[in-house]
């Protein structure tokens, strides 16, 4: 029996309609079941092995007559794939609209710079008193300024936190950072006392950055008594671990300096330490099972540290190194993710989870949060956000030490979008971050299945005047990798303890 000539005019109208299948859909498997992630309206569906390998071939393929001829099927493989079809038009399958422009008004943009301005955070200084070897400013990061030597002046500090509070909303976040920022602890002070007294009418909230080896118990004290002051601290584990990197400019560990200075922080900010501190940590190459387990160990060690503490976890890469690993003729960046697997098999294994909690939780739960909190729909949803990316100059601004604004810390060379001197310069706005990025990006973004997931943003897409679409093919390529495996690992989770995945319900990603 030929195929059904419903299911061939199917497939042929979504073609025509909706364009190529590769964006339509995308297909995973884990190790026991094969799933369908709807683009149109986020519906995940599990596929038998018949529809799995039909639509993998149709979109191999990519014209059903291609697929089907001159195949033969029988009755059985009819009879599933045109309850495939009923099943794609009870759930609305296979409709997403095509991507002609991004859903980001200009006038919205403006109107969100102008007043709707959440965060400034302050460069007060280019210079640090370490030189971790994996830091974003060093001289090997052609991406970021290399260290320096420059501070933030008062009084470019003063009208940064000028126009952070006549641009924002009830809500202001005024963040430090770096260098290390307590080099300039007398100018974070004087900030603090500025914004409070200047910001009155404002719910103001404070953090910073800090490798912790410059921490005393006085200035624990100063930060502990400052309403909402959150400390992301430092630390990459046990000794052995955390010296190997974490150095001084003549190359000893920092871990004693640093290991006293979170003992200062947990102690004077007591109850308060699970809300405002936070451990920020970069495992070390390679991740295996032994190094994780040293660090996980190390945690459960630390009684006066709160179990649940947030622990952000991260690997850094440089522009440089991963170029070496996509050249011009590969089209997949292979996704390195040891912590990301040693993290789930350790929720899959651990009968015990409850009680030892994996120190990379929450680098995990970021990753499951893309997939958890996607848009989902009944019928396909109309418009398309501009990738990854915020509303630019409103979320946050970052202030350099002479006083230049950029979208945020993250950023390394790219346009700069104003000045503490001048404000916004709102043309820049538009025409680098709104005008380039989408017209450059729509070609792209049209033909991809992760468009509704997508996390590349501004920071990975420019060089110091202007868009970069290779940067952003690279970054693209990775996040594609990233997405494909978090829909793998968090549907793996789901078939076997779905109860581990009830904590996203309550997070809320900053």
């Amino acid at each position: 029996m030929i195929l059904d000539s419903t299911v061939m005019e199917f497939f042929r109208n979504i073609k025509k309609q909706y364009g190529n299948y590769s964006r339509l859909f995308k297909l995973f498997q884990t190790k026991n079941k094969s799933y369908l992630y709807d683009v149109g309206t986020g519906k995940v569906m599990e596929c038998t092995e018949i529809e799995y390998v039909f639509l993998n071939n149709l979109q191999v393929y990519g014209d059903i007559e291609e697929v089907i001829k001159p195949t033969k099927v029988n009755d059985d493989t009819l009879t599933v794939l045109i309850d495939l079809i009923h099943a794609a038009q009870e759930q609305h399958l296979f409709q997403a609209p095509p991507l002609l422009s991004f859903a980001l008004s200009k006038d919205e943009v403006l109107e969100n710079a102008r007043s709707h301005l959440e965060q400034v955070t302050l460069e007060l200084t280019e210079q640090c008193n370490m030189a971790c070897h994996y830091c974003i400013y060093h001289s090997g990061n052609i991406d970021f300024r290399e260290f320096g030597r420059r501070h933030m002046s008062w009084q470019v500090a003063e009208l940064a936190i000028d126009y952070t509070l006549k641009n924002s909303g009830k809500k202001v976040a005024v963040t430090f950072y770096g260098g290390e920022p307590l080099i300039e602890f007398k100018l974070l002070k004087h900030c603090v006392d500025y914004a409070l007294k200047n910001g009155a009418d404002k719910e103001l909230t404070f953090s910073m950055t800090t490798n912790l080896t410059l921490i005393t118990a006085e200035i624990a004290e100063y930060l502990s008594t400052i309403p909402n002051f959150g400390v992301v601290c430092s630390i990459d584990g046990p000794k052995e671990i955390h010296d190997c990197r974490r150095v001084f400019k003549n190359g000893e560990g920092t871990y004693d300096k640093a290991i006293n200075g979170l003992k200062h922080i947990i102690n004077a900010y007591g109850e308060k330490s699970n809300s405002l501190i936070s451990l920020s940590m970069v495992t070390p190459r390679p991740a295996n099972d032994v190094v994780m387990k040293k660090i996980q160990n190390f945690f459960n060690s630390l009684s006066w540290v709160p179990k649940d503490i947030t622990k952000n976890i991260s690997y850094v890469r440089h522009s440089s190194d991963i170029e070496k690993t996509i050249t011009e003729k590969s089209s997949m960046y292979c996704y390195d993710n040891p912590v990301g697997n040693w993290t789930i098999d350790l929720m899959l294994n651990n009968t015990s989870i409850s009680k030892n909690t994996p120190f990379t939780i929450d680098f995990l739960h970021k990753q499951f949060s893309i997939i958890h909190d996607r848009i989902l729909t009944e019928t396909p949803y109309p418009d398309y956000c501009l990738n990854g990316c915020c509303s630019p100059a409103s979320r946050r601004i970052y202030v350099t030490v002479n006083g230049d604004f950029h979208l945020c810390e993250r950023i390394g060379k790219s346009p700069s979008v104003g000045n503490v001197y001048s404000g916004i310069d709102e043309s820049v706005l538009i025409d680098r971050y709104i005008d380039d990025y989408g017209k450059e990006s729509l070609s792209q973004c049209s033909k991809c299945w992760a468009i509704r997931l997508c996390s590349v943003c501004y920071v990975e897409c420019y060089d110091s005047d202007k868009f970069n679409i290779e940067k952003k093919r690279i970054a693209c390529r990775r996040s594609l990798d990233m997405l494909e495996h978090a829909l793998i690992s968090y549907h793996t989770i789901l078939e076997h303890k779905p109860h581990l995945l009830e904590e996203l319900n309550h997070i809320t990603l900053v």
